[in-house]
């Protein structure tokens, strides 16, 4: 085999193997990260493919042009990668446009600074050719600027594997597995590249990382396939924390508030920024209802005015310890039980209504034949005592009584609904408005 190919094979078939990948995740796009990681095996890909062009025996002016486009791939590799792993391990939050829109001008500056490199030589100040092996090579003198970019890649790398090392410690089974193929595909990539930034590369001026993208893709590929890489998807806590309907404060134990979500925000009138670090007690003085709830373990209901009609919450806690126990805080959990306990209020009035109809239905079947009776007595008195006589008054009292009564009875058995009102101090039905539908 010519040597031109034996220098050049391994990092085209770094290449096509990333590529490969690439496919791939393609197939699984509409999974949060999987386009950045997509773009990252194709800036890859890229590089490994250009790198490999260096080594098959072209002149030097070709493989100048050839190392500046492959920035097209050193540039963009890390700055992807790191959004990948922020989209993929839960720190979504931090990609946005603005964090984008840094890291990518950042390598379209460093990109231009290379293509511009005749005009300053900061990034590579002189090329030679390096005869001395069976291929011509490339040599290159860097430049201050290089060593900058280097500085940067390195960073934003130590970043990124900080990332990856705290979600290996946080985690358990798929996704500290997950995390942790990750965190080995990069650290050989860039252990790679080391040796050839410190000029130890086996052969000289041969930068070794894009051959590790072979690695990377069986990496990947055992991710893939051993622990379901890019499928299982953590939901952010503070995307739950946010989401949640119910009222939550989080307080330390110096009954300073750490964090409220926006339903909290809302129901308090309150914004988080001005309410965070400042004591609980002293935030919520105008709020009766908070007094001396943190000092109380049981349960408790609260009642805020809220328009019209009051809403009820039950207020929960639960207690936050560190790993030796002591405890370091609490969080409120306000669950609004209004519908609840309208339920049960309507409940309980359906429940009163009824005895109050089984007790008129009683009355009104013990009193109809008395009242009958004292009806008709009356009738005939009424008839034989003449409006002369001196008991005639008392007799029609009698009848107006005896009506009187009579309509009261009526009146029970016409109840529809649960009414009362004061009576000395307490409270007895109102036959009338309980009837009045009747």
């Amino acid at each position: 085999m010519p040597p031109e190919l034996i220098y050049s094979t391994p990092f085209f078939l770094a290449s096509i193997a990333i590529l490969v990948v690439a496919v791939f995740i393609f197939i699984r796009r509409t999974t949060p990260g999987a386009w950045y990681l997509i773009m990252l095996c194709m800036a890859g890909a890229f590089w490994a493919t250009c790198e490999g062009m260096l080594y098959l025996g072209l002149d030097m002016a070709a493989n100048i042009r050839i190392t500046s486009v492959q920035y097209l791939g050193i540039a963009t590799v890390i700055p992807l990668a790191l959004i990948f792993t922020l989209s993929t391990f839960g720190f979504q939050h931090w990609v946005n446009a603005i964090s984008i829109t840094a890291l990518m001008a950042t390598a379209a500056t460093i990109i231009a600074l290379v293509w511009s490199n005749a005009s300053h030589q900061l990034v590579f100040s002189h090329f030679f050719r390096i005869d001395k092996g069976p291929v011509p090579m490339l040599g290159i003198d860097h430049g201050p600027l290089w060593w900058v970019i280097i500085g940067y890649h390195y960073a934003l790398t130590g970043l990124m594997s900080a990332i990856l090392i705290r979600t290996v410690h946080v985690n358990q089974g798929a996704r500290r597995s997950q995390a942790g193929v990750v965190l080995a595909a990069i650290g050989v990539v860039w252990l790679a590249n080391a040796i050839y930034v410190m000029g130890k590369s086996p052969v000289a001026n041969m930068d070794l990382g894009p051959v590790a993208f072979i690695f990377v893709a069986f990496s990947l590929a055992w991710g893939f396939f051993k622990y379901d890489l890019l499928q299982l998807v953590p939901i952010a806590k503070a995307l739950i924390f946010k989401a949640l309907s119910d009222p939550i404060i989080v307080i330390d134990e110096k009954r300073r508030i750490l964090d409220m979500n926006p339903a909290a925000e809302k129901k308090f009138n309150l914004k988080a920024p001005d309410a965070i670090a400042r004591n609980f007690e002293h935030i919520f003085a105008n709020h009766p209802q908070f007094e001396g709830i943190l000092d109380q373990d049981a349960a408790r209901q609260l009642t805020f005015p809220m328009g019209e009609k009051p809403r009820f919450f039950d207020l929960g806690r639960s207690t936050i310890r560190d790993k030796t126990g002591k405890q370091i805080g609490q969080v409120l959990i306000f669950q609004d039980v209004t519908e609840n306990k309208l339920a049960n209020e309507t409940l309980d009035e359906t429940e009163r209504m009824q005895g109050v109809l089984e007790m008129a239905g009683a009355v009104c079947h013990d009193l109809n034949q008395p009242v009958a009776a004292l009806l008709k007595q009356t009738d005939r008195l009424e008839g034989a005592v003449s409006s002369n006589h001196a008991l005639y008054p008392k007799v029609l009292k009698l009848a107006e009584q005896a009506n009187r009564l009579r309509e009261t009875t009526l009146k029970l058995t016409g109840i529809t609904r649960y009414e009362t009102r004061e009576y000395l101090r307490s409270k007895i039905v109102d036959i009338d408005k309980s009837s009045a539908d009747a």
